[in-house]
């Protein structure tokens, strides 16, 4: 049996998913945490991406916001990120 038959016989290897640790960005209203996307985020930013190239700018500028509000929390307790708020948006 050749090394390529071996290959495939043998078991699949797993993926793995492990997303980079969040990052602290400092900003004129204290520094925030951000992440990555998730696979779970998929389906909270699903509504919006499916109909992205007809997208309105209030639609484009409710993902931006719902991006902002889903990855990035205040950094003020790194045991515990709280999440934004409107307020800090505004």
């Amino acid at each position: 049996m050749s090394e390529q038959e071996e290959s495939s016989n043998s078991k699949p290897k797993k993926l793995s998913l492990r997303l980079p640790e969040p990052v602290v960005v400092d900003t004129t209203r204290g520094p925030f945490k951000t992440r990555h996307v998730g696979m779970g985020d998929l389906k909270t930013f699903a509504p919006y991406i499916e109909k992205v190239e007809t997208a309105t700018d209030v639609e484009r500028e409710e993902l931006g916001k719902l991006a902002l509000l889903t990855l990035v929390s205040s950094a003020d307790n790194q045991e515990a990120p709280t999440a934004l708020t409107e307020d800090v948006l505004s």
